[in-house]
């Protein structure tokens, strides 16, 4: 399901003013952004939020979200995470999630894939009720686990994730890809059986797109179809590379 909204925005000169001190003490004790939002939720200055334009159930127990980001928004780099506002029965809840998408998305749309914790009432309202429309809050970009900048990528990149961690890594992908990276990159990912693999055909379209990518599934479940016997190990280090100490890790 997929649709896209694009409401009338403030202006610049017209967001700057809202912006403004004098404002926001003449909006006391709530603030400008809580009578913005009366007239459209996305319609804040000083909080990011995101309007969820697309949903995606990618596995049994996963949403793929695509959102489109207010102008409060400061962007992001690969590998980084946002902690994202959900209203559940009118109260706000607050949880981390990574942002799956390349920075360098030409809509400047933002992608999060969020899985099922049983005992999660984040992670399942948004599995099995986040719709085209929904409004969540975003916090600015965080972390420190993110892709070096072109010139200092040097040598073999390897990207290791399992289940629902793929996201960070899925990120630092795209970008190289959109970037022309031409160096050796290898994205090994681990799951049950190639059903629970998210973004499967995103991964072999990006990793055949680098002049030098290769694609590594280890299907725990699945010995006939796995690249990778079993669990995360020595040997499968060696499959990857023969030099692992050249190699820049992100797991």
């Amino acid at each position: 399901m997929s649709l896209t909204l694009s409401p009338t925005r403030p202006g610049r000169l017209v967001r700057r003013a809202l912006a403004s001190r004098l404002v926001d003490t003449l909006a006391a004790p709530h603030g400008i952004d809580r009578y913005l939002e009366l007239v459209d939720p996305l319609w804040t200055v000083h909080e990011a939020r995101a309007r969820v334009v697309a949903v995606d159930h990618q596995t049994e127990r996963t949403v793929t979200l695509t959102l489109q980001p207010n102008r409060s928004w400061g962007g992001f780099q690969a590998g980084q995470h946002a902690v994202v506002g959900v209203e559940i029965d009118g109260t706000w809840h607050q949880r981390c999630f990574s942002l799956a998408g390349s920075p360098h998305r030409a809509d400047g749309t933002l992608e999060l894939t969020v899985k099922a914790n049983p005992s999660g009432r984040v992670s399942r309202h948004l599995v099995d009720h986040a719709r085209a429309g929904t409004i969540l809050r975003l916090s600015p970009a965080r972390g420190d686990f993110t892709l070096p900048a072109p010139h200092e990528r040097t040598g073999h990149l390897l990207l290791v994730s399992g289940g629902s961690g793929i996201t960070p890594v899925l990120s630092m992908l795209r970008t190289l890809v959109h970037e022309g990276h031409d160096g050796p990159v290898t994205f090994v990912h681990y799951a049950d059986r190639l059903a629970d693999v998210c973004n499967l055909d995103d991964l072999r379209q990006l990793t055949a797109a680098l002049p030098q990518g290769r694609l590594l599934l280890g299907l725990t479940a699945d010995p006939t179809a796995t690249d990778l016997a079993g669990f995360f190990d020595g040997t499968h280090l060696a499959r990857v590379t023969d030099d692992p100490a050249s190699c820049q890790v992100f797991l």
